[in-house]
């Protein structure tokens, strides 16, 4: 019993702990790259699993920049939803690039293996 309590435990102190801050968990880690890449790991684990709570977890990125940051890596991620969201960005930067994104569909997709015959 205690060993099962233990891994229920775990769990729920991590959603405590994420869940401290008012909307942003990501807020209050220090280091600008660690800190984006939790924002664009979290949003991207809610657009892939089709919820819709992905925007407004989208919304609650303190920056603008940082918001683009992670519409740009969607793009990349689901060159299929790249155009709608790169309709949403905020600054010129990122509508530029994120543009070359959607006109370079082919730069997203996984490798494909050489033809038979071609070794």
């Amino acid at each position: 019993m205690p060993a099962r309590f233990a891994r229920c435990l775990i769990p729920s102190m991590a959603l405590l702990l994420a869940c401290s801050n008012s909307g942003e968990p990501c807020a209050d880690i220090r280091d600008e790259v660690a800190r984006e890449n939790c924002q664009f790991e979290r949003i991207s684990a809610l657009f892939e699993a089709g919820d819709p709570g992905w925007e407004a977890a989208l919304q609650a990125v303190p920056s603008p920049s940082s918001r683009d940051l992670v519409r740009l890596r969607l793009a990349i991620l689901d060159p299929q939803k790249g155009p709608a969201i790169c309709s949403a960005v905020e600054t010129d930067d990122a509508r530029a690039r994120c543009q070359q994104v959607v006109g370079r569909p082919h730069l997203a997709s996984p490798p494909r293996p050489p033809p038979k015959g071609a070794e």
